[in-house]
């Protein structure tokens, strides 16, 4: 069986590909796209489904460009998590991918593209990638989106609704992370919480991680931050280890920098 074929039998993903098996450059994974967006989300595709495929957790490290006569190649090397740290070459064939990039997005496909906020959401963060979106407006519209993101051992939410109450001289995004505390307690019970930390607040956002008593070998953070006149708050769950927590902060950080270059990018604009 293919590599289309069992991507499309595991996951149902029907994917525009041919050829090998991406070992090697003399053996790759032909995509078909007609534009270089579309490849570029059909190859994201193929990463994601090998993963899954494999119960491993994996983000890209880098990307690199090569050409012949006839076609264009890219060589994706990714890290992979399993017992053990491991590195290898996925080699992915596109005759319609140009050799300069045009912006800092080429290569992440989207999952959301917030026009109100001025930000994208990659269909990878860091280590998680993105498996749906729950739209809240046409039924509460202060309550905006959602979009989940995970990877083997954890779960991430990300949370975008509007400030609808800023009036204290404490930043809104911390007394917003203080009450979704508070709303823990309130849902869950006064023993929700078996062990916490203190909120850790810097210049733009702020972090709070805690032990649920219900399911005590896990641990989850809460980040609230702010963009244009919106909450983005990040609710994440996973497996209580080292190197479980440093995917968290790791997605934390991927998400800071979007909010960063949204910034940056509206400043230019204006300029």
């Amino acid at each position: 069986m293919s590599i289309k074929q069992r991507l499309f039998s595991d996951f149902g993903y029907d994917l525009n590909i041919a050829g090998g098996l991406g070992q090697s450059v003399d053996d790759p994974i032909h995509v078909l796209s007609e534009t270089e967006q579309d490849a570029y989300q059909t190859q994201y595709m193929v990463l994601r489904g090998l993963g899954q495929g494999r119960k491993v957790i994996w983000r890209t490290l880098e990307i690199n460009r090569t050409s012949d006569e006839t076609r264009q190649l890219l060589q994706y090397k990714i890290e992979t998590q399993t017992t053990q740290s491991l590195k290898e070459n996925i080699d992915l064939v596109n005759k319609t991918i140009s050799t300069s990039d045009t912006g800092i997005f080429l290569n992440k496909p989207i999952a959301h593209k917030d026009l109100e906020i001025l930000i994208k959401f990659p269909r990878g963060l860091s280590w998680l990638h993105f498996s749906k979106m729950v739209n809240y407006e046409s039924r509460t519209p202060e309550l905006g989106y959602s979009l989940e993101y995970g990877a083997p051992g954890v779960k991430a939410t990300i949370f975008v609704y509007p400030i609808t109450n800023d009036v204290s001289d404490t930043p809104a995004y911390l007394m917003e992370l203080k009450r979704a505390r508070m709303e823990i307690i309130q849902v869950h019970g006064e023993n929700a919480i078996k062990q916490d930390w203190e909120i850790s607040e810097e210049k733009n956002h702020a972090v709070y991680f805690y032990i649920p008593r219900t399911k005590p070998d896990n641990i989850s953070a809460l980040l609230v931050t702010e963009l244009h006149g919106y909450f983005i708050k990040v609710r994440t769950t996973l497996i209580n280890e080292e190197f479980m927590h440093e995917i968290a902060k790791e997605f934390h950080y991927e998400i800071l920098k979007n909010i960063r270059y949204a910034k940056w990018k509206e400043r230019a604009d204006e300029e």
